[in-house]
């Protein structure tokens, strides 16, 4: 039986290892950018992937997030 292949590993240390200043920095920059542009809902996917590739240092997010995946809660899937 084969099992399943491991996620790819992000291309780029952890987001514990980039300093305390250059995050804070970052997330003002996105922040003042992402200020004023509507509801977050109408652009979650951009904005997730903006954030965490940004602020957190995390690249290739979809090989790493799954967005609005369903779930099960008891017998019903949400």
């Amino acid at each position: 039986m084969k099992t399943p292949a491991s996620p790819p590993t992000p291309t780029r240390p952890p987001a514990s290892s980039a300093s305390s200043a250059s995050k804070a920095l970052a997330a003002e920059r996105f922040a003042e950018e992402w200020h004023g542009r509507g509801q977050e809902d109408e652009h979650v996917e951009t904005l997730w992937n903006q954030f965490l590739q940004e602020v957190m240092g995390i690249e290739r997010v979809h090989h790493v997030i799954d967005y609005q995946k369903k779930v099960k809660v008891g017998k019903s899937t949400k």
